[in-house]
């Protein structure tokens, strides 16, 4: 069990760095197979790292196709789930931040335009969607990070949650 979990691990890693085609979110289902259901494995073996599952995840969460990048996102939330004291919060702070801003701002747009195609209110529910995944990614890492991060990063992330959730 170790070896495969070893080589299945790398083989996923792999496959996750090249482009992306339609069917490769599988991989990300696989990723998060792996981390959850041979936890111990991976944090003992050290191969994949937990770490290196983390930036690969991260990494797909830049890419442009939504729904992909959706995927991405619930992959690196089941990693922050599963890997609760592998400290991420910096990496993932940046991706997350970017993704919510650009997805308020393209919903914005979507929104304010009065001609809206077929194509555009298709998009509403992915951005919203995208949004609560990255919400709840940047919650987990927040809460696997140290104390002295967090402290750093408080404010930061109550005026982000103020900002996108106001209080009516």
């Amino acid at each position: 069990a170790v070896v495969s979990t070893q080589s299945t691990g790398e083989l996923i890693l792999n496959g996750l760095k090249t482009r992306t085609y339609k069917g490769k979110e599988a991989l990300l289902s696989a990723l998060s197979t792996i981390a959850t259901s041979c936890k111990e494995i991976t944090l003992t073996l050290g191969s994949p790292t937990p770490k290196d599952m983390f930036l690969s995840a991260i990494n797909e969460c830049q890419r442009t196709d939504l729904e992909y990048r959706r995927h991405a996102m619930n992959c690196l939330t089941s990693l922050l789930k599963t890997y609760t004291t592998v400290s991420v919060f910096d990496e993932v702070k940046g991706v997350l931040i970017s993704t919510i801003e650009s997805q308020v701002a393209e919903a914005k747009l979507t929104g304010e335009s009065e001609n809206i195609d077929s194509e555009e209110m298709k998009k509403k529910p992915l951005l919203l969607l995208m949004k609560s995944s990255a919400f709840e990614s940047l919650g987990y890492a927040y809460a696997s990070c140290s104390k002295e991060t967090q402290h750093v990063h408080t404010q930061e992330v109550i005026n982000l949650f103020v900002l996108h959730f106001p209080i009516s």
